[in-house]
């Protein structure tokens, strides 16, 4: 899915909500701020491209992709009063991702590979998150309040990998270099405090948590045979972290 046309549709909901209340004023704002994400996922994981049964597949050495990294986020969005103590705040987000790495050494592992001089995996991920968030926020008083904030949208996740390998007899080769480029629906939600520093200041306090899905990080061959090409992944990613966001509120 292509990530433009789900921005527009973000968009057009944003605007859909704000027309339903077009016969009332609704304070309209702006937010930013760094967040701090770590990484996490279930063990990498292969499959093999052409399966050839009763043959040896290869094994690689347990790990995830923890990492972590700081993210920046933007948001537009406005606020509907719906009692004296709650209020709901629709917003579309872009946080943009730094980079998180991760180092396999060695990677592979199995007779073949026990004594291997150089078996390393590299692996780079990058990318941005869209989403349409609802913000729900309860008032405790006219400075603190504390919110949750469900949110769907799409993660649009960059990977640059490599994996070297060289045995006791053989020069160094490379045995995979790739570049692969995914897009994911990413639910999400965070909680967290505002406080009005004020009154069309406000300062956001919180926790992320940022579904990424199935992670790809490309596709190995020992000595370039296309039958044992394998594919290489990471199920179950996500980004967890706090974050320090700044609301500036017009009209």
């Amino acid at each position: 899915m292509k990530i433009k046309y789900i921005i527009s549709a973000l968009i057009l909901s944003i605007e859909g909500i704000n027309g339903a209340f077009a016969f009332q004023q609704v304070p309209i704002y702006v937010k930013l701020g760094p967040d701090y994400l770590w990484s996490q996922s279930s063990n990498y994981s292969f499959t093999r491209i052409h399966p050839i049964p009763g043959t040896l597949e290869p094994s690689i050495n347990s790990g995830s992709l923890n990492s972590g990294n700081w993210a920046g986020n933007f948001a537009v969005g406005f606020t509907r009063h719906i009692s004296s103590s709650w209020q709901l705040s629709p917003e579309v987000s872009y946080s943009q991702l730094g980079k998180y790495s991760k180092t396999f050494d060695p990677f592979m592992i199995g007779p073949y590979e026990g004594t291997d001089i150089t078996n390393t995996l590299h692996t780079k991920m990058e990318g941005n998150v869209v989403a349409g968030i609802l913000n729900i926020e309860y008032l405790i008083n006219k400075k603190y309040s504390v919110y949750a904030a469900p949110g769907l949208g799409a993660a649009n996740i960059r990977t640059k990998n490599s994996l070297n390998y060289q045995s006791n007899e053989d020069d160094t080769y490379l045995l995979m270099k790739s570049n692969k480029n995914r897009s994911n629906f990413s639910p999400q939600v965070s909680a967290g405090i505002r406080y009005a520093a004020l009154s069309n200041i406000f300062i956001d306090l919180g926790v992320d948590y940022i579904w990424l899905g199935k992670i790809p990080f490309g596709t190995f061959s020992r000595d370039e045979d296309d039958y044992t090409e394998t594919n290489v992944f990471a199920k179950n990613a996500y980004l967890l972290g706090p974050k320090l966001n700044f609301i500036f509120y017009f009209g």
